[in-house]
């Protein structure tokens, strides 16, 4: 009777389910908010030059993608509205996306063709200070939100950092539609209203 006691013991041990508490998720290698700036120069899609330099006193978001990432994809039909928002608050929203899994002629197919995404889209390759010092893992979407050369917010846009983010652009544009009041100059000419049909 012992002897079936401790077998039945010995079964019951190795089928009983082992809680293993959840880890928590690892953060992304990245810049800590508060951090300068690395100095960086890339190249656009279009051919102009985006710089470090840029986001002095005016802030911008650098947002990191990738074409073949559903989570990305989910993004991309609102980033041109949010890069709208941006630039009535005098900032800027720059896409970037590495040449190991995005082609500049996939980024302008997919990011400016399908999307309209009308701003800055940075394709760079590993070697790349947006890559190894902003970005070494390559997350996507990933984002920072920098201003005066120091990063001030940063995360996956589907946190809540994004989101503080947003709204802040959100409530800068109201506030600056709402102090720019009524035009002074009357209405605009008759050959250059808009008419619909």
């Amino acid at each position: 009777m012992l002897i079936n006691s401790l077998v039945l013991f010995r079964l019951a041990m190795m089928l009983r389910p082992v809680f293993v508490p959840p880890k928590e998720k690892p953060e992304i290698p990245s810049l800590a908010v508060g951090a300068d700036l690395p100095s960086f120069h890339a190249e656009t899609t279009a051919g102009s030059i985006v710089s470090s330099e840029d986001f002095g006193e005016h802030g911008a978001g650098i947002v990191f993608m990738s074409h073949d990432c559903p989570s990305c994809r989910g993004h991309f039909p609102n980033l041109e509205k949010i890069r709208r928002l941006a630039q009535i608050c005098g900032d800027r929203l720059v896409l970037v996306g590495y040449t190991d899994n995005f082609s500049v002629q996939e980024a302008e197919a997919v990011l400016r063709g399908e999307f309209g995404f009308e701003g800055d889209v940075v394709v760079v390759g590993r070697r790349h200070v947006l890559r190894h010092a902003y970005n070494p893992r390559g997350a996507t979407p990933f984002f920072y939100y920098v201003k005066n050369g120091v990063v001030v917010n940063k995360g996956g846009l589907d946190t809540e950092h994004w989101a503080e983010t947003v709204r802040s652009w959100q409530t800068s544009a109201r506030q600056i539609s709402e102090s720019s009041g009524p035009r002074e100059h009357g209405p605009e000419p008759a050959s250059q209203t808009i008419r619909g049909k």
